[in-house]
């Protein structure tokens, strides 16, 4: 690094391009990507509850909650042996995309 710092001052302060191509690419690759640009406004998280905790919110049985989903009164999906209930994040199912 020293070397090449001397040989861009002997050389009247440019880097030779090859370098200068290597260094942004070496920049480009370890600048963390920028948020604002990846993240779409105004789409709310997809909140997904189990039934269990639908249950709780909702005062009744995990029995029940399951039956809403099974016959599509919820929106839910299996995930193995258990019922995924679409929320808006705050406890509320989701009746619609």
């Amino acid at each position: 690094m020293r070397a090449l710092a001397r040989e861009v001052r002997e050389d009247g302060g440019t880097i030779p391009p090859g370098i200068a191509t290597f260094l942004r690419a070496l920049h480009t690759a370890i600048e963390p990507p920028g948020f604002a640009d990846e993240t779409p406004a105004g789409h709310p998280a997809i909140v997904e509850i189990t039934a269990g905790e639908m249950a709780g919110l909702m005062g009744c049985s995990p029995q029940y909650v399951r039956r809403l989903c099974a016959s599509g009164v919820l929106r839910a999906r299996r995930a193995g042996r258990l019922w995924l209930i679409r929320t808006d994040g705050q406890g509320h199912h989701d009746d619609e995309d």
